[in-house]
């Protein structure tokens, strides 16, 4: 399979996609800096654009299937992408993937959970969540300095720090996460030491779940990044190939189909090599979003496996990557599909088995 890294191999990628029949097309992507760029300011609420949003509803009209495979729990993502216009049909599968809503249009749709890799995990989630949700209102409540003990719900709970940042308790479905924005390096400090320590007085409880933390320098001085704590046992390779095989996308896959996968980070590394081994690497095109040093990221490296060596993936950027499926979707001229979304013009930024259960 080709491995697309320079400019010329570019422009063979984009031809690659307008010989295609988007008919043919699964595209799996991340959301997070795959499809949404994270701003320096209100980083945990990564909101679409308009014309973002535009050619992510028509990719659904138009492709054999969409799918956001991503960390993120299910409300902020559907926040993310619709915020107030009407949901299309797509799927979301949040949560590394084992939460899913496989139509977002339809939101009081029963959800399809796939189950953890891990048996012991998966037998004793409720128990991990409590004790996620122990050390996320712990840490919130000694961080923010208050006398009263924060609660949560189901969705996310921001709370200022010193005038200047923000720290956003955030309680998925299946995981949660910790995430700070715009913070002084001592604040920062302060909250690792606290998650430390919260972590300690856990005990033996804090071994059933692990955690993955990334930390982003700003200009300024400030730091932007985030604390995730998930149950062992979570894949996106897994949920991937999972989804893929659900029923609601059997009529969808055939001997055509090629598969689209993107993301910028080593889960989703894994994802690219899971659906590159299963159907075969003539048939996927994995790109890479970002650069390299996301891969080796001392809590997210995937030992033994880089970008460099996993065919056919490419550096390139957001606004490329739109504007190839963009072209591929607007100028096919041998199945041309009517969609009832407009699609935004060239130039602008834009869009971006185990069994499972019903819960």
């Amino acid at each position: 399979m080709t491995v697309y890294r320079t400019a010329d191999a570019l422009d063979g990628l984009h031809a690659r996609l307008l010989a295609m029949d988007p008919a043919d097309i699964v595209s799996i992507s991340d959301f997070d800096l795959t499809l949404a760029v994270k701003p320096d300011i209100n980083f945990h609420y990564v909101t679409l654009s308009r014309d973002q949003r535009s050619v992510l509803a028509d990719a659904s009209d138009t492709l054999a299937a969409t799918i956001i495979l991503t960390a993120r729990g299910e409300a902020s993502t559907l926040s993310g992408i619709f915020g107030n216009a009407a949901a299309f049909p797509t799927c979301l599968a949040s949560n590394c993937g084992h939460h899913v809503l496989v139509d977002t249009s339809q939101p009081d749709a029963k959800r399809i959970r796939i189950p953890l890799e891990d048996e012991d995990a998966e037998r004793n989630l409720p128990t991990i969540m409590a004790s996620i949700r122990h050390v996320l209102t712990s840490v919130g409540t000694r961080f923010a300095h208050t006398d009263n003990t924060i609660t949560l719900n189901t969705s996310p709970v921001d709370i200022a720090i010193n005038g200047h940042g923000m720290l956003t308790l955030d309680p998925r479905e299946l995981s949660g996460a910790i995430v700070f924005e715009r913070i002084s390096t001592e604040e920062c400090a302060e909250l690792e030491t606290l998650f430390d320590k919260t972590l300690e007085n856990l005990g033996p409880a804090a071994s059933q779940f692990y955690h993955v933390s990334k930390k982003v320098p700003l200009p300024d001085g400030r730091v932007n990044g985030y604390i995730d704590l998930k149950p062992g046992g979570m894949s996106k390779g897994k949920t991937a190939l999972t989804l893929l095989g659900l029923p609601q996308f059997q009529g969808k896959i055939s001997a055509r189909t090629h598969f689209l996968v993107a993301g910028d980070s080593a889960p989703d590394l894994e994802m690219m090599e899971a659906v590159s081994k299963r159907y075969g690497q003539d048939r996927v095109i994995n790109i890479w979003v970002g650069d390299d040093k996301a891969v080796y990221d001392f809590d997210r490296k995937v030992p033994g496996m880089t970008f460099w060596n996993l065919p056919g993936c490419q550096v390139t950027s957001i606004t490329a990557m739109y504007n190839m499926l963009r072209a591929a979707m607007a100028t096919h001229a041998r199945h041309p599909v009517a969609t009832a979304h407009s699609i935004a013009p060239a130039g602008e930024h834009a869009w971006p088995t185990p069994v499972a259960h019903m819960v």
